[in-house]
């Protein structure tokens, strides 16, 4: 059963801990959890709080990157083997690949140039080896950014504008606020 989450994470019922974020677990909240098995992320967790749990007796199980959607796939079998649910993991992997048929069915013609804003200060945007970048050709977009090769790389403002997008998403996690908006307007079509 599910004992904790991180503080962005949304529990299906109530009562679970909160016990930090990705990149700032508490510890401590974790140990006191008493949890059979922790799942991490080597692209989010830092190696750091890993070995510390383990030190403390805490098995923790470490996901790679999610270079692509496949990657994601290949981690929810995993997590699916890890908990002993690999009937309901067959039935997520069914219904994602039906939604993802539906995506790429009622992709957009054109194929618009995007760029993706995942950040503000610094802009962050994704390169060719993000997962996002499969979904954004699903939807019938063009990355804007994909000759980079850096997972999440970060760019410019000016660096967007010379690019000139026909489209431009701003991804937030938590609150949003108004700081997220890009600044469109130097963008030729763009609106903000």
């Amino acid at each position: 059963r599910l004992v904790g989450v991180t503080e962005y994470c949304r529990p299906e019922r109530a009562g679970i801990a909160r016990v930090g974020g990705m990149v700032n677990p508490g510890i401590e909240a974790v140990v006191a959890l008493r949890p059979d098995l922790v799942l991490a992320s080597i692209e989010d967790n830092r190696a750091d709080d890993v070995n510390r749990l383990r030190q403390l007796g805490v098995p923790v199980f470490v996901f790679s990157r999610n270079d692509n959607l496949a990657a994601i796939e290949r981690h929810c079998e995993e997590m699916g083997r890890l908990l002993g649910c690999e009937s309901g993991v067959r039935a997520l992997r069914a219904e994602f690949a039906r939604q993802r048929a539906l995506l790429r069915a009622s992709a957009v013609a054109g194929r618009p140039r995007v760029f993706l804003q995942l950040g503000v200060e610094p802009l962050v945007t994704i390169g060719r080896t993000s997962f996002l970048n499969d979904l954004l050709a699903d939807a019938g977009g063009v990355n804007l950014t994909a000759d980079l090769a850096v997972y999440y790389p970060r760019i410019s403002k000016e660096e967007v504008v010379r690019r000139n997008p026909d489209v431009i998403i701003a991804v937030t996690m938590g609150e949003a606020s108004a700081a997220v908006r890009p600044q469109a307007g130097s963008v030729e079509g763009a609106q903000g």
